[in-house]
């Protein structure tokens, strides 16, 4: 197959290359004007084959825009929807580009469903994650609010977007968690959170990003209330809100060891709340 297209771009530190074989698809991409890439080699190549009218069957149990999955032992992962399918595999190698093959109606909803599939898997080989939340980052620090469809992080990302000054906002729907190396001190690692074009109903400053300092699990309360979680208390709840589809042994160990990693380092709070601007005090987001 010849890909006549390409998009560069670099979403959490990952350089990632785009292609395809129809202009209309990477027009379609706007979204990801401003997370620029720096040249490098890429960390992942997706390949998306753009067919007018594709359409399938969507699978019985995977409700759209969910995706049927299967998985063998080699770490091969085959997905379906009723607008695009395709395959990936994951290996343990960090330093491996990641290169996945899709096909799919020319649309934005299924380009970009797919790069999420495919970034979701490169960074489980970097110790990284796709985690459904909300939040806020400078150059000092940055938090996440975690939590599922619901849970309320649309109104609290509407409730900082009303206060914040000097930090900027990531997104409400999916950001970018990975470890990295800290400065020139061999062997030590610091994670970061990092703002992504994908979805939701309010959009993060492009390419925002700072060293994550907290990670929070939501839940809806009567009171404004943070609780220090132990790691044990918070590694359910992480993977609880990571997008990724583990079906076999090598993926399950990759997103294990990455989450008890996350969790050892990163303090994990329980986050009672009520929608106002209260709950600022008790994040200290100014």
């Amino acid at each position: 197959m010849t890909f006549l297209f390409e998009r560069r771009l670099c979403l959490g530190g990952l350089e990632i290359l785009v292609r395809c074989d129809r202009p209309c698809v990477l027009e379609l991409a706007g979204s990801w004007d401003g997370y620029q890439s720096s040249g490098r080699t890429p960390d992942l190549v997706h390949e998306f084959r753009a067919v007018a009218g594709f359409a399938q069957e969507q699978p019985a149990d995977r409700p759209y825009p969910g995706f049927g999955c299967k998985a063998d032992d080699s770490g091969r992962y085959e997905f379906a929807r009723k607008d695009a399918s395709g395959e990936l595999t994951i290996d343990t190698d960090p330093n491996t580009a990641l290169v996945t093959r899709f096909t799919g109606a020319p649309t934005r909803g299924a380009l970009e469903s797919t790069l999420r599939l495919a970034l979701s898997a490169c960074l489980l080989k970097r110790g990284g994650f796709l985690v459904h939340g909300t939040g806020v980052a400078s150059d000092e620090r940055a938090i996440v609010l975690a939590g599922p469809s619901g849970a309320g992080k649309s109104t609290l990302h509407r409730l900082l977007a009303g206060v914040v000054k000097n930090d900027k906002l990531l997104g409400d729907e999916i950001i970018i968690i990975r470890p990295e190396p800290l400065g020139n001190l061999n062997g030590t690692l610091q994670y970061r959170a990092y703002a992504t074009p994908f979805g939701g109903e309010c959009p993060g400053v492009r390419d925002a990003s700072g060293p994550l300092t907290a990670l929070y699990f939501l839940v809806k309360a009567a009171r404004h209330r943070a609780a220090l979680l132990t790691p044990r208390e918070g590694m359910p709840l992480l993977l609880r809100n990571v997008l990724a589809y583990v079906q076999e042994a090598r993926a399950a160990a990759l997103s294990l060891t990455g989450a008890t990693a996350l969790v050892g380092r990163v303090p994990c709070y329980r986050l009672e709340f009520l929608p106002d601007h209260g709950i600022t005090k008790v994040l200290g987001v100014s």
